[in-house]
């Protein structure tokens, strides 16, 4: 099975005050575009856009609007900036743009995240950094957009918003397998207006590729390679000698999930149905899968044969792959509806994974992967409860135990009541997600005991009085009486390198909200029942995520900052920089 590595929740930004297009245009002098529904009726004077966005950055909350400007918004007292809904329906884990507008000449503006949650409100932005160029919009017509990047350029140790252009890129074949409407099945729709810029952006693009910030996972390898996937295709290498590498996959699309047999086959996938394979040193290859499924984990049964789970807004699908005389062929092992529960290879209903609420018609799929603990396969997933920003719900998590050959499902007899397990080295790490809305936003942590079967309470607080007695609880330094126990969260999974010894990144916030916040390294002897400062802190503030099953060095790289990464070989007192992203 797969090593799965999920990121840390993270409380919600709550931000007010702000203004949607960030000085551009206040909510008044802009008009709200829903998106297309089948009933949509289009006005002789409108025509249609399509566009597709990614997220290459690790920063918050989808996309779900974006702003276009007519070019005459100046000179007339009725045009307006056009602010369009995405497609509300889950897109194959991409956000998608159509939208009827009035006619003219348009060029990009801004995207914007913009949640509501009781009296909570979510929002980011970012503007047009890059020009993009313009786009006609005709009565009748569609016009596509392509696919647009969202890409926060490394400047040094600051970054800067820039949304990119793919040129040549289609967003049309994409927006008809998610939306109904008759005008999209043109064959001949406008594009951005020419400008002879395509070459520039090309190399942007390539640029953006090869130099992520952003990774959504990674795979360690039998072999002891490591592969950093995610944002646009692109793939991080690590060999067992410690060189470093690009690969990438022809996907501009956010990769989750990747493995490699015994012989160095290797499969990977991710959004929009895309998946690929590839023999030892050949070329990665399409496997068919639907647009409609978004790839979350992806295993190889034995070295012939690849199990592919995928989710669509309301289903889990498991197919397998087997591959034999240099072909694919395919068959579904199993489906999963909140309604139905889990359908077998068979045609077989299995009851259990039956919502115990009532489903409704907006429930959708949250989160679905394998894990296995003590020979015991077991599959997490989650629902998520249908209303209008059902990206803020909290989570029905369900466990069960599963058997690989043939994927049937059944109630585990153990760690049902961990949300999530994570591999820290020479441990596994349970943890259970606060509500989106927690006051401290943090999950609690439990470390795994082989021994006895047990999970332990893992606790996140530094001793600053080590030499003392375990009785006392304050202690005097620098001639002030100071609280023994201090609180830290965790920035990123712990690295056990023992079933006892570990070293953490941690952040402290003292009490004073005046004070930054403290970024430091921990270290425990006791599996985490007390933990100190070890003195040494990370070689940037913002490189924190770790490597656990690299128990012989300590390796850090910066997701969600640049593709730096960095080794220590003395616990993190000393840091070598041993892959440097590259800004442009």
């Amino acid at each position: 099975m797969q090593r799965v590595t999920l990121p840390l929740h993270l409380p919600l930004i709550v931000l007010f005050g702000l203004s949607l297009l960030g000085g551009c245009a206040q909510m008044s002098e802009v008009d709200m575009v829903d998106s297309l529904k089948q009933d949509t009726v289009l006005t002789p004077k409108e025509g249609i856009i399509t566009a597709r966005v990614i997220d290459a950055s690790r920063k918050g909350l989808p996309f779900n609007y974006m702003t276009i400007t007519p070019k005459n918004v100046n000179e007339s007292d009725t045009a307006k900036p056009q602010r369009l809904s995405a497609v509300p329906e889950e897109t194959g884990g991409t956000v998608m743009f159509a939208a009827a507008v009035p006619s003219g000449e348009y060029a990009f503006s801004n995207l914007r995240a913009y949640y509501v949650k009781g009296e909570a409100w979510y929002s980011r932005w970012a503007s047009e950094d890059i020009d993009l160029g313009t786009f006609q919009v005709k009565p009748g017509e569609v016009t596509d957009l392509g696919t647009l990047v969202y890409y926060p350029r490394v400047q040094e140790d600051k970054y800067q918003d820039a949304v990119l252009r793919v040129p040549g890129s289609e967003a049309l074949p994409i927006a008809r397998e998610f939306v109904a409407f008759e005008a999209l099945e043109t064959e001949s729709p406008l594009g951005w207006n020419n400008d002879q810029m395509n070459a520039e952006r090309r190399s942007l693009y390539a640029s953006a590729v090869q130099n992520p910030t952003a990774f959504n996972d990674y795979l360690h390898a039998p072999d002891g390679s490591l592969y950093f996937y995610g944002k646009l295709g692109s793939v991080l290498v690590r060999s067992p000698d410690g060189q470093w590498s690009m690969d990438a996959v022809e996907a501009d699309a956010d990769m989750h999930s990747m493995d490699m047999n015994r012989q160095g086959d290797m499969v990977i996938g991710g959004n929009l149905g895309n998946l690929y394979y590839k023999e030892t040193d050949g070329a990665w290859q399409h496997l068919p899968l639907e647009k409609a499924l978004s790839v979350q984990e992806v295993n190889f049964h034995t070295d012939d044969q690849i199990d592919v789970i995928a989710k669509s807004h309301r289903d889990i699908v498991v197919t397998r792959f087997t591959r034999e005389a240099g072909a694919h062929s395919s068959e579904e092992l199993a489906r999963y509806n909140a309604r139905t529960g889990w359908v077998s290879h068979k045609g077989e209903s299995n009851p259990v994974g039956v919502s115990q609420r009532r489903s409704t018609k907006t429930d959708r799929i949250g989160y679905v992967y394998t894990q296995t603990i003590d020979d015991e396969h077991l599959l997490f997933m989650s629902t998520q409860s249908g209303h209008n920003n059902n990206v803020l719900s909290d989570h029905d998590s369900m466990v069960f135990s599963l058997e690989p050959k043939t994927w049937e499902l059944s109630i585990p007899t153990s760690h049902t009541d961990m949300d999530k397990i994570l591999d820290a080295g020479a441990v596994n790490i349970g943890l259970k997600e606060p509500g989106f809305f927690s006051l401290s936003g943090d999950p609690t942590y439990y470390r795994y005991k082989s021994s006895s079967q047990e999970w332990e309470k893992l606790k996140t607080e530094f001793d600053q009085c080590p030499s003392l007695d375990r009785s006392a609880r304050s202690c005097k330094k620098n001639g002030q009486r100071v609280r023994r126990f201090l609180d830290f969260d965790l920035m990123s999974v712990p690295v056990f390198s023992s079933t006892t010894d570990a070293l953490a990144i941690a952040r402290y916030q003292p009490r004073r909200q005046s004070e930054d916040a403290q970024i430091f390294i921990v270290a425990t002897d006791n599996g985490g029942e007390h933990w100190t400062r070890t003195g040494n802190e990370p070689p940037k503030p913002y490189c924190t995520s770790t490597v656990p099953e690299l128990t012989e060095t300590f390796l850090l790289y910066c997701n969600g900052a640049s593709s730096d990464v960095y080794q220590s070989e003395d616990g993190g007192e000393t840091w070598k920089r041993v892959r440097e992203h590259r800004n442009f």
